[in-house]
């Protein structure tokens, strides 16, 4: 990651390649004011010849003709609209810095125009704008093909500012630092390739990741699950040469804690299939290209887990991961099978390429047995939600509103698309089989929520339950914003506020 630094040293003697100023207006006022004067008038000059207005997006180079330190300026517009929240800040200064990647900078000063409304807001975006949208995923690439990258960014802030608004922005960039590299971590796994992340190497990625934090870390291969009865889990990972692992990440904060979240177990269940062929249901080659991604739930619990060891917020938290790959192999489950789940419900096979379901089955009553009393899953569960909410926004669905709008609460802070679908009734019966308990697929229509439905069955009822299909916004395949071609990290951002803001309400 880039070194983000935070100076209440004038902007005018730094010694970055490109000073960055992020602007609503051409005003003769502000920081715009300062350096017409540090450049002998000729600012707003070259604003006028230009024709800039600071619209959303737009950008004025030049020299700055040896007067400050910075051989380079940039004015970005932010637009008259721009709201002043953390989303909005993380995504301008993000095509900002990409607008001045064009001239190669090694180091930007970024200095707003005008006051900022909450620091704390404004600290957390400019940091994480600046940090995701510097990721990089280049681990096979020659050291000769790589662009130079961008290496530190300085935020400058008022040279007035208070030692309390000082230690307000450095604890908010402290927070922001751990989410972006969080989120970063869930990218790298997203985008490692399936003969490298494989169910093993998942697991010991998540060893190594919770001694680094002071997490626990349990792993349980075929023989636990075996014996645990966990066979719809063990099923899909029948085909693959490769073992199943399911991972559970432990955080117990320490110390006295608030009454109310002295009985809450909160647990946060990935679907980790690092690559999904379809199974016996083989995908065409078209749809079977970027499979690697189906672990983006367990992704996301990775990183959200990674930031809480670190936040440390009130409740305990339980992060599950089920590794396994669906392939095709002598041994792989068959439509039509009916199998036995680890609580007990029989399931039909009817399409072994909703294998993600059979794994998050398993995973959650294994949650729920160990004393979880709310439960987050996520998932790239299936391509309806796709379809109905497009690619840059997940669904959730729960039968516990008041859960849902904490859930969806925390996405909208941290400026993450998710939008509620409802759970009909008459939808579930869909997932009726003639021999079994439940069937593995509903019908044609309302496949993302018949997938919840399905989900709902192994989360006992006395237990919250929240369910997010990520499978649109997961996964990009080109730059937007903050995010970077490939995976995105999306949901890690989310949890770990449901975390902290359950935890501090």
């Amino acid at each position: 990651m880039i070194d983000i630094h935070l100076s209440t040293q004038s902007y005018a003697t730094a010694h970055v390649d490109l000073l960055l100023v992020l602007t609503q207006n051409t005003n003769k006022q502000g920081t715009l004011r300062e350096l017409d004067r540090h450049l002998d008038g000729q600012l707003f000059e070259l604003i006028q010849h230009d024709d800039f207005k600071a619209n959303d997006g737009q950008k004025l180079l030049c020299t700055t003709w040896g007067r400050i330190q910075a051989p380079r300026l940039m004015l970005f517009g932010l637009g008259e609209d721009f709201n002043d929240s953390m989303l909005e800040w993380r995504q301008a200064v993000a095509e900002a810095i990409r607008a001045a990647s064009s001239e190669k900078p090694t180091s930007i000063g970024v200095v707003l125009n005008g006051r900022s409304g909450d620091l704390s807001a404004t600290v957390e975006g400019l940091t994480l704008g600046a940090t995701l949208v510097a990721y990089r995923f280049d681990h096979y690439k020659k050291p000769d093909t790589l662009s130079n990258n961008l290496e530190s960014v300085t935020y400058f802030l008022p040279s007035r500012s208070s030692a309390t608004v000082k230690k307000s922005a450095q604890q908010s960039l402290k927070r922001a630092l751990i989410l972006a590299e969080s989120i970063c971590a869930a990218r790298d796994l997203v985008n490692a390739p399936p003969n490298e992340l494989t169910p093993t190497e998942f697991a010991v990625r998540a060893e190594e990741m919770a001694e680094n934090v002071g997490l626990t870390c349990n792993v349980h291969g075929p023989d636990q699950l075996r014996e645990w009865g966990m066979n719809l889990f063990l099923a899909v990972s029948s085909g693959s040469v490769e073992e199943p692992r399911l991972i559970h990440l432990i955080y117990k904060p320490k110390g006295r804690r608030k009454k109310k979240d002295d009985k809450r177990v909160v647990a946060f269940v990935g679907k980790g299939v690092t690559f999904d062929s379809g199974g016996l249901s083989l995908k065409p080659t078209s749809a079977m290209l970027g499979m690697q991604a189906d672990m983006a739930g367990a992704a996301a619990v990775f990183g959200a887990m990674q930031a809480i060891a670190q936040l440390k917020p009130s409740v305990e938290i339980h992060g599950y991961i089920g590794a396994t790959e669906n392939m095709t192999g002598a041994a792989a489950y068959r439509i039509n099978d009916v199998i036995l789940g680890h609580n007990k419900t029989s399931v039909e096979i009817k399409n072994t390429d909703a294998e993600g379901r059979l794994v998050l089955a398993d995973t959650l009553s294994y949650a729920v047995e160990q004393g979880a009393t709310e439960v987050i899953d996520l998932a790239t569960l299936t391509g309806a939600c796709l379809v109905a909410l497009g690619q840059w926004t997940a669904g959730l669905m729960s039968d516990r509103q008041d859960m849902a709008d904490a859930v969806l609460r925390a996405a909208s802070q941290v400026g993450e698309d998710l939008w509620q679908l409802p759970l009909p009734k008459p939808l579930r019966s869909q997932l009726k089989s003639s021999i079994a308990d439940i069937s593995n697929v509903g019908g044609r229509f309302g496949g993302a929520i018949t997938a919840g439905m399905f989900l709902r069955e192994f989360v006992s009822e006395e237990v919250d339950w929240s369910h997010i299909d990520l499978a649109g916004p997961s996964f990009v395949d080109k730059d937007l914003h903050h995010m970077k071609k490939g995976g995105t990290g999306y949901g890690v951002a989310t949890l770990v506020q449901y975390a902290m803001q359950e935890a501090n309400s």
